[in-house]
C-alpha cells in the first residue's frame, strides 16, 4: 500500500513545505507560477510521477462580523451587542483548507450619538471591558463602526480588513 512516506514533493521555485501523517501542506511566500514535480520513492530510486504548473493567487481578504448569535444583518439591538463577546473573522467561499485566522486588533466608533462619544482600540478579538463600556453609550439610530482591524492570515501575511457598520435598533 502507498502511504505519504512514499511520495516526494518538490516545488519550483522553492517553497515551505510542512508534512504531517495524513497531509502535506505547502506555503508559497507569492503569487505567481509555480512548478509541481511529485515523486514516488521506491527502494532509494526517484520515479517521477507528476508535474504541473500552479498559478498561485493571494487568499482572499477575510470578512469580520460580530461573534454573536443575532447578526445576520447589519442591525443588532443593544441587548445583543452587550452579549456579544468580539469580533470573527472568516474566508469567503468556499472549497479553501482551514486557514487560521487572527485579529490583532480594532477600532470601535458610535456614530451619530446626541454626544461626542470617544472611539476606543481593542487589542485583540475579545472585547476589552473598555469597549463593553463604550456599547452602553450606544442609542437607537446610532450606527457603531469597527475600522482600523487587522488580522493575521496563515499564510503568513498581516492585513487590514474593510470597516463593518451596525446600526443599532433598539
Amino acid at each position: 500500500s502507498l502511504s505519504l512516506d512514499d511520495v516526494e514533493i518538490e516545488f519550483s521555485p522553492q517553497v515551505k513545505v510542512v508534512r504531517s501523517a495524513d497531509r502535506i501542506s505547502a506555503s508559497f511566500p507569492n503569487t505567481g507560477q509555480y512548478q509541481l514535480k511529485l515523486f514516488l520513492r521506491k527502494e532509494g530510486v526517484q520515479q517521477l510521477l507528476l508535474v504541473r504548473t500552479l498559478n498561485v493567487q493571494r487568499l482572499p481578504d477575510p470578512e469580520v462580523q460580530l461573534q454573536s448569535d443575532n447578526t445576520g444583518s447589519n442591525i443588532i439591538g443593544i441587548p445583543d451587542l452587550i452579549r456579544a463577546s468580539g469580533l470573527k473573522c472568516s474566508l469567503p467561499g468556499s472549497g479553501l483548507p482551514s486557514v487560521s485566522l487572527r485579529i490583532n486588533g480594532f477600532r470601535v466608533t458610535i456614530l451619530g450619538a446626541k454626544q461626542q462619544v470617544p472611539a476606543f482600540y481593542n487589542y485583540g478579538q475579545v472585547f476589552q471591558e473598555e469597549v463593553k463600556q463604550l456599547f452602553t453609550k450606544a442609542k437607537r439610530g446610532d450606527l457603531l463602526l469597527f475600522d482600523n482591524i487587522t488580522m493575521t492570515i496563515g499564510d503568513g501575511s498581516t492585513r487590514t480588513a474593510k470597516p463593518v457598520l451596525y446600526k443599532i435598533s433598539d
